[in-house]
């Protein structure tokens, strides 16, 4: 007789009562271990140094094939393409030490499109070296350098701008004296250009290294265009491409901005141009921290963030949506409050009781007691068999504050689509905000942030950063995870946690907002048919309500400044209704696998956290440094 196997026992010791719980726990802690041993290996693997004979052929084919393969495959596939732009790389330069200027330079040389040109402008450096490498690559690259000095030290808006007037190509790519370009940065930037019928503006990922050129942390994964938090915080950066057309047209940079010359480019492309903004989801670019670099940290040059603001205000000037632009110390991004719309429009807050009384009592005395916004009326909605105690406490706060709360009393057990579109119905106000009773406020302000943001034409939910009473978050919006559907961002970390380029933080798009909390203009939410009642009435409402928000034209809006606590409750059991998953994966399979806010990198399990790097996203930096010091073509 054969022993059993180890599966063979597990098997049985799950069968035990008692005995099979504490297994299948200690086989999920095993599971939970094993998986970000897996990431935190992948994240490291690319900061392994190069093997001692890494010069040798028969090395590198074996350790780096697939990338240099890839390289190559890459260089064939762009000569392919039917549109075929010169990209103008402009280089300022100002008294950068040799080694980093030359790394900059030969990143660009070794690129696998050959259809580029360099503009460099010395800003009166004064110093011989940046000359003997300019010269360096004159003689190597006859025809593609293009340079010329300042008499006189003018800064980098303006010395920018001379290397504009030198360009000749179709697009221009922005490169700092002391960074470096991925071989494939110039042709994956080509090939989305003609990917998506050639745009104005262009940007990648990126990944900061240290002064030597080493892996300073993990590569910043970016999400697709998001206006509301480019205007927090300047995410784009680099690699960033312009039409050089259009930049010019516009007029370059503006003196006056330096420090934040970057984020006014953007700012004001973005706004010239009547294309989309293009997101490149590869890391292309590697930002040198040094002491004396902006990657380093905010307090490496004050004056950037002065000139940030002043970039920020002006914009918010030229779009006729007056505001105040505030830096916030711990993230040093920056918080956009608009002006309030006058008179101030009535909010009705459609509030599901389907909590228990406690919670009930709680919400409602913190609407009341904590709000600072005084134009509002409550709307309950009573459904389900009578209970007397619930009756009692809606009625003690509606005779204690007349005028305030309203009750909405069905005996039929109505949906959570059903009760909310019965109270919106009902309701008098020009914006709405579903809340859940089990909800309490925490920020006295939050229906100024929400309705600061709902305002605009072009905004449709607004969400808030909803807390556990631990001060830990619960989720700060939804992110689509394709057969998962959908899933809470950032739960379980610190309430004022910055991971993840302080997304928790800052007002940024998302894919999805709760029905727990969200803002949204009345005639809006009629305009897309409201909650669906009939196939989706339950937990899944907020997510298929919010991509229909989304396909009509709107954006969804998280916003941190508007904060209240969650006390979560058991799941109901109308909430483990799969039907209604299935019927949303039919319906939205192609929206829910594309959540634009969410990098196909990023791995979700961790939600919002930085992801590992994955060779397709972010490439091995060994090979980089070996390209770079042997000088290799890879066109």
């Amino acid at each position: 007789m054969s022993k059993p196997g180890i599966k063979s026992v597990l098997k049985r010791m799950l069968l035990v009562p008692g005995v099979g719980r504490v297994v299948y726990a200690v086989l999920c802690v095993a599971e939970k271990v094993a998986a970000r041993m897996y990431h935190r290996i992948s994240r490291y693997r690319v900061t392994i140094p190069p093997h001692p004979n890494f010069k040798s052929p028969k090395v590198v084919d074996a350790v780096y094939g697939p990338v240099l393969r890839y390289y190559r495959a890459l260089g064939t596939a762009v000569k392919r393409l039917p549109f075929q732009p010169k990209i103008s790389v402009i280089i300022p330069v100002h008294k950068v030490k040799r080694q980093y200027f030359w790394e900059a330079l030969q990143s660009v040389a070794i690129q696998t499109y050959d259809n580029w040109e360099m503009c460099i402008v010395d800003d009166a450096s004064n110093e011989p070296h940046i000359q003997e490498v300019i010269e360096d690559f004159v003689r190597r690259f006859p025809g593609k350098i293009k340079f010329s000095t300042n008499d006189r030290n003018l800064h980098i808006s303006a010395t920018s701008n001379g290397c504009i007037a030198l360009a000749t190509g179709d697009y221009c790519a922005l490169l700092d004296h002391d960074d470096r370009l991925y071989p494939n940065a110039i042709g994956e930037m080509v090939r989305h250009i003609n990917l998506y019928d050639q745009p104005d503006i262009l940007y990648s990922d990126e990944r900061v290294i240290d002064h030597n050129g080493n892996i300073f942390h993990d590569a910043f994964f970016k999400p697709d265009w998001s206006p509301f938090r480019f205007l927090s915080v300047n995410y784009t950066m680099h690699l960033s491409v312009y039409r050089l057309e259009l930049l010019k047209k516009i007029g370059g940079f503006r003196v006056g901005y330096e420090g934040a010359q970057d984020y006014d480019i953007m700012l004001r492309m973005v706004e010239a141009s009547a294309k989309p903004v293009m997101h490149v989801p590869l890391c292309l670019y590697q930002w040198r921290a040094h002491d004396a670099s902006v990657a380093s940290g905010g307090e490496a040059k004050p004056y950037a963030a002065i000139a940030a603001g002043r970039c920020i205000q002006d914009a918010l000037t030229r779009r006729g949506r007056p505001g105040t632009v505030t830096l916030e110390p711990q993230t040093f991004h920056f918080k956009v409050r608009y002006n309030l719309p006058s008179p101030l429009p009535r909010v009705s807050i459609i509030l599901r009781t389907d909590a228990n009384l406690d919670c009930i009592d709680r919400c409602i005395d913190s609407i009341i007691a904590r709000s600072t916004y005084e134009n509002f009326e409550i709307i309950a909605i009573d459904a389900g068999p009578f209970d007397q105690r619930r009756s009692d406490l809606l009625s003690r706060f509606a005779l204690h504050k007349p005028g305030i709360l309203r009750v909405i009393r069905d005996e039929r057990p109505l949906s959570i689509a059903e009760a909310i579109n019965k109270g919106a119905k009902a309701a008098d106000g020009n914006y709405l905000i579903l809340l859940s009773g089990e909800t309490e406020v925490k920020s006295a302000d939050w229906i100024e942030e929400m309705l600061s943001l709902a305002q605009w034409p072009e905004v449709g939910a607004v969400g808030a950063k909803l807390l556990r009473v631990d001060d830990s978050i619960q989720q700060c919006g939804v992110g689509l995870l394709g057969a998962a559907i959908a899933g809470p961002m950032g739960g379980g970390a610190s309430g004022d946690d910055l991971f993840y380029n302080a997304i928790a933080c800052t007002i940024h798009e998302v894919a999805a907002v709760t029905t727990d909390c969200l803002m949204i203009r009345k005639e809006t939410y009629f305009t897309v048919g409201g909650l669906d009642e009939t196939w989706i009435p339950n937990r899944w409402g907020d997510v298929d309500f919010s991509i229909k928000l989304t396909k009509a034209g709107y954006s969804n809006v998280y916003t941190p400044y508007a904060t209240l606590y969650r006390h979560e409750s058991i799941p109901t059991e109308s909430s483990l209704d799969y039907f209604e998953q299935f019927y949303l994966r039919r319906k939205y399979g192609a929206e829910l696998l594309n959540d634009p806010y969410l990098h196909p990198a990023h791995n979700f399990h961790t939600r919002y956290q930085a992801g590992a790097s994955f060779i397709g996203f972010d490439l091995p930096q060994p090979i980089f440094h070996w390209l770079l010091t042997s000088k290799k073509s890879l066109y």
